[in-house]
């Protein structure tokens, strides 16, 4: 199939999602109409250890080139991201290394993240959870890092969004290299919307 018809195909299915779904989202026909829909892609790079509920995203998290390009632990208003697939790479370095100069990888994962779970939670609700290990196994090349979901996941703007690694309880990662920390690169990739003016 034509790529350029593809990447239409995909963007009527998150158009229609949503206007199938707007009463949900407490949105009026005007605000649908003002909604343009563009693919995209929302990371958080950061530091882990393990032993737990890690959280990679926080309200204290800025937006940051490099760093993560949530706003906080939520997105801005009007900001609807459709997921329809993930990723997540592992690097070390020195532990004052900035996140975004960590060379991240999907070939080295530790036994003790491919035994935990990415969790995507708004709300108190589960959006995603998936087996780092299922993630991990979908990787195919350097170019295709991403597991499908299989369906269509939704974060709204303006609430509450945690990203976790639940890691084994008691677990810890030893960096391959002494002195070294361990370091995620977590990233969702699908569809956000944009009000038009």
């Amino acid at each position: 199939m034509n790529e350029f018809l593809q990447n239409e195909e995909q963007l009527l299915r998150v158009q229609n999602f949503l206007q199938r779904n707007a009463a949900r989202f407490n949105l009026q026909p005007q605000e649908m109409g003002r909604m343009k829909v563009t693919p995209s892609e929302l990371y958080v790079h950061s530091k882990i250890v393990a032993g737990g509920n890690v959280p990679l995203l926080t309200g204290n998290t800025t937006q940051e080139v490099g760093v993560t390009n949530f706003d906080g632990n939520r997105l801005e208003s009007g900001r609807f991201f459709v997921i329809e697939s993930i990723a997540l790479l592992y690097g070390e370095a020195a532990a004052n290394t900035k996140v975004w100069d960590v060379k991240y990888e999907d070939g080295n994962l530790p036994a003790q993240l491919r035994a935990s779970h990415a969790v995507v939670r708004q709300n108190g609700e589960v959006i995603v959870r998936l087996p780092v290990e299922s993630i991990f196994r979908a990787q195919k090349s350097e170019n295709e890092k991403y597991r499908k979901l299989g369906a269509l996941a939704v974060l709204e703007p303006s609430q509450t969004i945690e990203i976790t690694i639940e890691t084994p309880q008691g677990s810890t990662i030893t960096p391959a290299t002494s002195g070294h920390e361990s370091f995620v690169s977590f990233m969702l990739k699908g569809y956000e919307t944009y009000l038009k003016r």
